[in-house]
């Protein structure tokens, strides 16, 4: 298994950006066992959106996204699709989030 790779967009520019992010809601899976409790499958958030960038993540890499809050926010891909043109090109379907990078004075 690899190491993954963490791509950065907190700064974007000719061919490394992401564009539409959008956090989008699913519910998980309905079991036997959450039925017969009669307890709804949990709901999570996850990130979808098309970006550009040499080289292109794969599944398990990371994405370091900005937030109107000020964070920066590390989703890792479950999910992703190479699009042929343009070559750097790629559709995030899913990205799961990871939690907040610390802020940059703290280490």
């Amino acid at each position: 298994m690899r190491e993954p790779t963490t791509f950065d967009f907190r700064n974007s520019w000719w061919g490394h950006a992401l564009h539409s992010p959008r956090i989008e809601m699913r519910r998980g899976p309905q079991t036997w066992w959450k039925r017969l409790l009669r307890r709804a499958p949990a709901s999570f958030a996850y990130l979808t959106c098309m970006g550009h960038s040499t080289p292109r993540p794969r599944e398990g890499d990371i994405l370091l996204v900005p937030m109107q809050s000020g964070k920066t926010a590390r989703y890792e891909v479950i999910d992703i699709r190479w699009l042929c043109d343009p070559r750097d090109m790629f559709d995030v379907k899913r990205a799961d989030f990871r939690g907040y990078e610390p802020p940059a004075g703290d280490a």
